[in-house]
């Protein structure tokens, strides 16, 4: 695909990212990481055009990320299945800034 000349891609990821807080021995990142790999991150690798996840995480500045990659011609459906998630994380105690952002990334 391309954006523009000279900006072509094949890969788009989709950011979901919050604030976490260390109350409780940094419960709320235990539980929204526990809440991904087991809940979301099995029925994300099964989806058509999955290419990899990273979990991104600052402890100076409380973020934590996971940026979930697709082949760009399998992109609608994985963002179909996100509200659950951006839901129960929502929920977590501690758990703040809940955000989403979708970007092209591809190596040079």
């Amino acid at each position: 695909m391309s954006l523009c000349e000279g900006v072509t891609f094949s890969t788009i990821c989709r950011e979901w990212r919050g604030k976490w807080s260390e109350d409780a021995d940094k419960a709320s990142l235990v539980a929204v990481n526990k809440l991904f790999n087991e809940t979301f991150l099995p029925t994300i690798k099964s989806l058509e055009g999955f290419e990899k996840v990273q979990r991104i995480v600052c402890g100076g500045c409380h973020d934590w990320k996971f940026v979930i990659q697709f082949k760009s011609e399998n992109y609608p459906e994985m963002v179909a299945g996100e509200e659950p998630f951006l839901a129960a994380a929502e929920a977590i105690e501690g758990i703040t800034s809940i955000e989403t952002q979708t970007y092209t990334i591809d190596e040079l």
